[in-house]
Parts: C-alpha cells; structure tokens; sequence
C-alpha cells in the first residue's frame, strides 16, 4: 500500500511542472501542506490548477487553435472540480448524468466551460523568475512577485463522440455551462456548425434554453466554432468537435469503381503454444486505388499498406458499413486516417490517392478455423506477422506484373508496427 502512495504522490510531484528533482517524496503531505507558508491573498480563484495531474493542459491550451471533444470536456471539467477541492463545479461522473439519452443518436448536447484559475508562479530550471523557491517539500516567497498566476479558459465541445443522422439536434442548457469568473463573464456567444449556419446561444448575458436543427449531407469530423464576447468587450473562441455519420453513407459495403476488397489466407503457418496444430492465419484488407491524373483503372502501381493495430474481438472495421454494430459504438480504420491541419481535420486517404498511392488498409478478423475461432485482432503476434509476409509477397508480385518498380511502404501502429 505505501509503495502505492509514493507513485501517486510522485505523479502529483510531476505535475507540478516537474518539480520532481527536488522534492522528497512523502505520501502524506498535499500540495497545501507544501503552501502552508505562502499568504494566500493572491490565490484569487477557487482552482488552484497543480492540484491536480494537468492531463487536459489547460494552463497551455490554447483556444484559438487547439480543439476541444467530449474526452477533452470531461477531462477538464474533472480536474477544475478537482482544483478546487472539490468545492466548485461537478465531476465527469456527475455530469454523464445530465447527457441526452445514448439512444438518441442525433442529439448532442453541448457542453460550456468559462473559467479563470490559478497556477503557481514557480519555476524549476529558474527560479527567479517567478516568485517561489522548493525545498524540504515546503514552498518559500523569494520576492515581491505574486506567488499565484491568474489564467482563463474558454471550452465549448459537443459532448457525444459520434451522432448519427442527417438532421442533428444541437442542445443548449444550463445544466452543461460552468462560469467562474470575476472578469469575463460572456455577454454574447455565437456557434458556427461547420456548414456556415451561425447561431445565437447567449444573446444578453443568459444562455437561450434551445435547440438547434442542423443537417449534413456527408459522413465526417464536423468541427464547431464558438465565438464569446465579454461584458469587458474582449473576444474569444473556441472549437469543439465530434464525428457525424450519416445514415445513407453507412449501408453495406460495396467497392466502388477504384475500390476492390480482399480476404487473404496465408500459406504460412504457425502453431501457438496453446495449439496442438499449426493454423494458417487470415486477413482482409481493402484497396483504393489511385486518383491522380484521371485514373479510372484498378491497377496496383504505387502500394502503401496501412495496417490496423491491437483491436480484441475485431471491433475496428476497414469502413463504416463494414460493421455491424450500431454506428454509435465503433471507429473505422478509415475514419482515424486523419490529421490536423491548423484546426482543419485532413483526410489523409484522399490526399494520398491524389498523389499517385494506392492505399491498401488492412484488418485482422475474426475468423474459424475447424472448432477453433481466432481473434485476429488479438492473436498471435507471430501468426499476423506471417499473414504480412504472403501478403506483400503477393503485392510486389502484383506491382511487378504490372510493370511497376516501386517499393512497399508500409505504416502500422501497436501491433501493426
């Protein structure tokens, strides 16, 4: 149990901007006990932000660029309540509470955060900087400086991770806005719905009980502007994101005219040490062939083979559709083939094919063999490993046929790398 003590206090120590070097590790002292010397009076806000392992990175989170979703939301409504003793605001199980129900899979409540709070002004590698010393777990006053720094966050972030449907119920309700601040307090707030719609959400100080009809017409990250104006006239926003997928986009699964689906079985065996045989393994994989220069021809030239990684009971499929799970409850290997751009999220398959690619994506499925099922997904390292093997002896064979002479490249996370 005291081994167990020191590593959370240890992770408390980390937090607080790696003051990990010299602080002696004593499971029962709090970061208040460690101010127990510091005057207060400066402590000017209930959340004194290294109360807590800064995982949401609010003191850097900068709203201007970075986006915020529903893992973000909670994580930092968490430790605000946390910062603050437990004396402000609600915990993110208090506040699953309050959500729309799960079965309503297009309505989105959104979720508001206006808040200033307090970190230390201390600074490890130069101490003269800020306003405070560290030794013998005691923090000191060095100088005339404030020994706490005042910040502000603004976060707004739809808090569902999928909707699904073309007209999606945007909701807006006083039970998911948490405004602390003496400041810059919200006159007006506006939202943007990725689709140019902007609308009013706090027209005069007070939040509009409402709810917005929004509809798309593609699959897709949608990405929420929120702009707050003060009552000191200062502006900010703000940017939530959730994934939409719409239901005519998500029907089974038929290539199209540059798509082409495989199932592969591999002509090397391996014998697990739980296995009385050896078993030939399985995998599918999926190919979109290249886009650039108006190919209209499925014809392996270009390959670069994108493999899923760890994924217990095959719950990642290739694509939406692939799945038969309700939409809600799962993410296709193609729908985290994306990066961020500034605030743009970027889908990386279509830019690849542009640039001359075919992009192979692969999954490990669950398949059977005899009496015996195989979770692919969670199977023998090994196994996967010789599946690889006949698979890119297949496509360099392909390419070569093809009168191609370019090489493999081949990208996987987890078990896929």
């Amino acid at each position: 149990m005291k081994k167990c003590l020191l590593v959370t206090r240890f992770l408390l120590f980390l937090s607080l901007t790696s003051y990990s070097q010299d602080i002696e590790q004593q499971p029962d002292i709090s970061l208040d006990d460690m101010l127990v010397n510091i005057d207060k009076k400066n402590l000017s806000t209930p959340f004194l932000y290294e109360r807590v392992m800064p995982i949401a990175q609010l003191a850097t989170f900068d709203s201007t660029k970075d986006t915020s979703d529903i893992k973000h939301f909670e994580q930092a409504l968490n430790e605000l309540y946390k910062s603050a003793n437990q004396t402000e605001f609600i915990s993110y199980k208090q506040l699953r509470k309050r959500y729309s129900p799960e079965d309503e899979l297009n309505i989105v409540d959104i979720g508001l955060i206006n808040a200033d709070f307090n970190t230390l002004n201390y600074f490890e590698k130069d101490i003269n900087k800020g306003a405070l010393e560290f030794s013998n777990n005691t923090f000191t006053q060095i100088n005339d400086k404030s020994a706490f720094l005042e910040n502000h966050i603004l976060l707004a972030a739809p808090l569902k991770q999928y909707a699904v449907g073309s007209s999606i119920i945007y909701k807006f309700h006083r039970d998911f806005v948490f405004e602390k601040t003496d400041t810059k307090k919200i006159q007006t707030l506006t939202v943007e719905f990725n689709d140019s719609q902007v609308k009013t959400l706090i027209p005069n100080g007070r939040l509009m009980q409402n709810a917005v009809l929004i509809n798309y017409q593609e699959s897709g990250y949608k990405t929420l502007t929120f702009t707050a104006t003060y009552k000191n006239g200062s502006t900010k926003k703000a940017y939530g994101k959730l994934h939409v997928k719409v239901p005519s986009q998500l029907s089974s699964r038929t290539d199209g005219p540059l798509e082409e689906s495989f199932t592969l079985t591999s002509s090397i065996p391996f014998q697990g040490y739980d296995e009385t045989t050896p078993i030939y393994g399985e995998l599918e994989y999926r190919i979109f062939y290249h886009t650039n220069n108006g190919n209209t021809l499925r014809t392996l030239l270009k390959p670069i083979v994108i493999i899923d990684g760890f994924d217990p009971l095959d719950k990642r499929r290739i694509q939406d559709g692939d799945s038969p799970k309700p939409a809600n409850e799962y993410t296709s290997i193609e729908e985290l083939m994306t990066y961020k751009d500034g605030l743009d999220d970027v889908q990386l398959i279509p830019l690849l094919r542009n640039l001359g690619y075919d992009v192979i994506l692969v999954n490990h499925p669950t398949y059977v063999r005899g009496s015996k099922t195989i979770d692919g997904g969670a199977d023998y390292i090994e196994r996967n490993a010789m599946n690889h093997v006949t698979l890119y002896q297949h496509l360099n064979t392909t390419i070569f046929q093809n009168g191609s002479s370019e090489e493999l490249v081949i990208v996987g996370p987890s078990m896929g790398g």
